[in-house]
């Protein structure tokens, strides 16, 4: 039987590269800081090379792990991707960040949490390649949250009781009500899991 826990090799040294879309619908347009380079004059470009270093560091010093897909991966961030667009998403190679819509949303790259979510689904796609549907989507999603709230707390120097466990608080938008978009999930996700762990034997 194929196992669920594979993996797929991309060299590379872990290096991050961002890039700027133009508000195209494109990725890797034009290439605007590699890594080692100074800052430049756009925040938003800032804002995910720090970012991304931050979950790299993350996986490095909590578990050893060399990237995304543990064989230095080098990470690849896409910012200002379309117009106004009120999304970010790991596309399965490389991390893209829309500006949000200034109502909704702000930019996305404001956001430790959102980033590190994102980031997380990298993670469990190389490390556990789990089908994304049903129990497994489930979990495929509920690993990821973690991701978000945990690199988030260690960044921070916070603990699980200090923390505040939300995700994308930072780039909520004036005519979006609620603290953030996610904390309720999580809860229904935890549920799932321990569903689904419960379903298998897993605990009883």
């Amino acid at each position: 039987m194929e196992s669920i826990f594979k993996a797929t090799a991309a060299a590379g040294k872990a290096n991050r590269n961002i890039y700027d879309s133009q508000h195209t619908w494109e990725t890797q347009v034009k290439l605007v800081r590699s890594e080692g380079e100074t800052p430049v004059f756009d925040e938003d470009m800032n804002n995910a090379y720090d970012l991304m270093g931050d979950f790299r560091d993350y996986v490095k010093n909590k578990f050893n792990r060399n990237s995304l897909d543990n064989n230095g991966m080098d990470l690849i961030g896409n910012v200002h991707y379309g117009e106004k667009y009120n999304n970010a998403f790991w596309d399965g190679k490389q991390m893209v960040f829309g500006d949000g819509d200034g109502a909704m949303f702000t930019s996305f790259t404001k956001s430790l949490d959102v980033v590190a979510y994102e980031m997380g689904h990298g993670v469990v796609h190389f490390y556990a390649d789990f089908n994304y549907q049903d129990q497994l989507g489930a979990l495929y999603e509920h690993f990821a949250d973690m991701f978000g709230s945990v690199v988030t707390q260690y960044i921070e120097k916070e603990t699980a009781a200090t923390a505040d466990w939300l995700i994308g608080d930072e780039i909520m938008g004036p005519e979006l009500y609620g603290e953030s978009f996610v904390p309720w999930l999580l809860l229904e996700l935890h549920m799932i899991t321990l569903l689904w762990a419960k379903t298998h034997s897993l605990i009883i």
